[in-house]
């Protein structure tokens, strides 16, 4: 047997191949059927080469089924189990046998049964455990131990795959399962992916040992090429896979955000004031997270541009700290700020720079006691705009500020994750930063807070336009009732949007499919149309354009979870007017309502709305101070 026939084993898995020793894994699952699709061929390699296997069972696939089904692939089984080459063991007969160990206990045990393994003349331990049994309450603490056994195994002769029910995962929880593993593998219809994680550093030492053992240069050279190859095809996926998982993400948001609407519009807010607060924070705050998902997403992928344009830094500043407002008033913190309305003038995106300030006092508040003094100030320094955000909070540790500005990084949390995120906000300021040119940098003590400090090129007085009102205010024409017709083949999504468009004073029909659609416009004639996009059998782009051949004066909207300059520009080239992304705020449906003239031929209004910069005719501007003092 080679050196390197000695490191690897068979994945067994379709389409992983060989995997190395020290491998520690995971993969999501809907049912039993497809977590016996991954198992079963898992563990028939691991026996048919000669290893020590350990099954820890749960439901969906308990104890009984996991045997039958392997059985059937290794008539043999009983005599294994008898001789001892491998165990399947229910998950609470596991743990009962081990309860009460550490982290650190746990993960001796499975040295020692390796160990036992080797001296019994197997090659090595093949492992795993289905995680459908673990509770809410304990998932803080289970991942801090996985994210453990990474280094853990690192170089031993065990392979330990973990299986995740995806209906038992939340967003933030498949992030952390995918960075508490090497890789990931994922099933799409027939096609397997593997999915690298920010174990990535580790296992790519693994490979190089691996080819280290080979006796050839320019062997080891190719297969280096090899493997930088697949690393950045895992990235690619890894992208993929985030920009999927935040426009997925969309679509469950969309219709609980609309019925809580409709329930405001119809006066239940009085009743159940505190239930609303409650359940509208958490979808502000999950909308956030999805939000962060799809830039981190657009940023790795080189596919986020900045709408530039001269401008004073105090107008991003009054519009970043009106987002992050409502999260300093919960937390009763003050916030001093010292701006120049005037003198201070960039070349930027406004909404990204808004963005940059408003992560900056995000983490300033999250990691500051209530009461607390957040500052904010900016001044010209030479050639350069200075921003620094100031705190006197807990501070960042030592060993964690060279990577704080990495993405998932976060400092350590109670169990409880009171502080919430997903490492993202700091990676998505250094980055946005360092496309406006700029540069950002961070100090910190212990106990005495942090002071993060951002330069930005000053842009030249001459530039800056007369006229940057800081806000704008939707004007509604309540005197007109048009007829809307609105597509989605979500019914809870369309059920809820019909009501809420019902209750602004509109006439509404739905449809929940393109044929449907058209069957209804013919009767219904509408003047408005919101379409979904991701529409079966005929998209919405489609649907668009023959609303548009059959009414050439309907005013078509997108609505859909793809937000990015792509996604305007492909439902523009459609007939598209407006492009309005899941979910879909109170505020932005009258502004949408309130953009659309009276009387306007379609060609027009296609002109005058596909401008992201165009101001709609019925907006008004309001002027609003930068307060020192909120």
């Amino acid at each position: 047997m080679t050196a390197q026939a000695q490191e690897i084993t068979p994945g067994g898995v379709p389409g992983l191949g060989d995997i190395a020793w020290g491998s520690h894994f995971c993969h999501f699952y809907d049912d039993g059927n497809e977590l016996a699709d991954v198992l079963i061929p898992f563990f028939k390699a691991g026996i048919d080469h000669n290893e020590a296997c350990l099954w820890v069972t749960s439901d969906p696939f308990p104890t009984d089924a996991a045997r039958d089904a392997l059985q059937a692939v290794v008539p043999d089984l009983a005599e294994r189990e008898r001789r001892g080459q491998i165990e399947i063991i229910d998950h609470q007969a596991w743990y009962q046998r081990s309860a009460g160990q550490t982290a650190e206990q746990t993960l001796e045990s499975w040295r020692e049964r390796e160990q036992q393994a080797l001296a019994n003349g197997y090659r090595g331990l093949r492992l795993t455990g289905n995680t459908y049994w673990l509770e809410r309450q304990d998932w803080a603490s289970f991942s801090e131990y996985e994210s453990k056994v990474c280094q853990a195994f690192r170089g031993r002769r065990i392979v330990a795959l973990c299986s995740y029910c995806t209906n038992r995962c939340s967003p933030s929880d498949v992030l952390d399962v995918i960075g508490n593993h090497q890789f990931t593998i994922t099933r799409r219809g027939d096609r397997w992916d593997v999915l690298e994680s920010a174990a990535l550093t580790a296992a790519r030492a693994d490979l190089q040992r691996v080819q280290a053992a080979m006796n050839r240069e320019h062997q080891i050279a190719e297969r280096l090429r090899e493997a930088e190859a697949s690393y950045r095809e895992a990235a690619r996926r890894k992208d993929e896979f985030l920009a999927m998982l935040g426009h997925e993400l969309r679509n469950p948001l969309a219709p609980i955000s609309t019925a809580l609407q409709v329930l405001r519009l119809q006066g239940a807010e009085q009743q159940f004031k505190r239930e609303f607060e409650v359940v509208e924070r958490q979808v502000d705050h999950l909308s956030s997270l999805v939000d962060d998902l799809l830039d981190v997403s657009r940023i790795t992928q080189g596919k986020l541009d900045l709408n530039r344009e001269a401008m004073e830094l105090a107008d991003a500043v009054a519009a970043g700290i009106e987002i992050v407002s409502p999260m300093l008033e919960r937390a009763q913190q003050s916030l001093h700020v010292d701006i120049s309305s005037s003198g201070l003038p960039v070349h930027g995106d406004r909404k990204r720079i808004a963005q940059i300030l408003s992560n900056l006092l995000t983490n300033a508040s999250k990691h500051s006691p209530p009461h607390a003094d957040i500052f904010v100030s900016a001044w010209r320094d030479g050639d350069r705009i200075a921003l620094k955000v100031k705190d006197n909070g807990r501070g960042i540790h030592p060993e964690l500020l060279p990577q704080i500005f990495e993405l998932f990084v976060q400092s350590s949390q109670s169990i409880d994750r009171a502080g919430g995120g997903l490492g993202l906000g700091l990676a998505i300021v250094r980055s946005l930063v360092d496309m406006h040119g700029g540069s950002v940098d961070v100090t910190s003590k212990l106990g005495e807070g942090s002071q993060f400090t951002i330069h930005l090129p000053a842009a030249s007085d001459s530039s800056l336009g007369a006229d940057l009102p800081l806000s704008m205010e939707a004007v509604v024409d309540e005197k007109a009732k048009r007829r809307v017709l609105i597509v989605d083949d979500n019914v809870d999504a369309l059920e809820m949007m019909a009501e809420l468009v019902r209750l602004l004073g509109f006439e509404v029909r739905t449809s929940e499919d393109a044929p449907k659609a058209m069957s209804e416009a013919r009767r219904f004639k509408p003047e408005i149309a919101l379409l979904d996009i991701g529409l079966p059998v005929v998209d919405g782009y489609e649907l668009g354009r023959q609303l548009r051949a059959s009414f050439t004066d309907v005013h078509l909207c997108a609505i859909t979870g793809y937000g990015q300059s792509s996604d305007r520009l492909r439902s523009r080239e459609a007939g598209f007017q407006n492009h309005l992304v899941k979910p879909i705020s109170l505020a932005q449906l009258q502004e949408f309502f309130a953009s659309i003239p009276a009387e306007l031929p379609a060609s027009h209004s296609a002109q005058l709305l596909s401008s992201s910069s165009a101001r709609p005719a019925n907006y008004r501007c309001s002027s609003q101070p930068l307060n020192s003092h909120f």
